[in-house]
């Protein structure tokens, strides 16, 4: 049942639409405000945002394929067929 590895450029994509999609919740003086106020509130951390950046950029292939193992094991989930 061993997935096979994701390739580096896969990875490297992913890395970039969710960093986009992150540094996008920012885009304007307001949403900026939005995220620091959100940061500070749930976080309490006003530099959040960078903090899971920079987390999102050391993320490598084995730790992903190690999240894959823990939790998506074949044996434990529920296919669901429908005609």
């Amino acid at each position: 049942h061993d997935a096979l590895p994701i390739s580096a450029d896969e990875l490297a994509m992913v890395k970039n639409y969710i960093n986009g999609h992150l540094l996008s919740k920012m885009d304007g003086p307001i949403q900026a405000m939005t995220v620091l106020k959100k940061n500070i509130l749930y976080a309490n951390d006003p530099q959040h945002m960078n903090v899971l950046i920079k987390k999102l950029q050391k993320v490598d292939v084995n730790q992903i394929m190690d999240v894959a193992r823990k939790y998506l094991d074949r044996d434990l989930l529920t296919e669901v067929v429908i005609h």
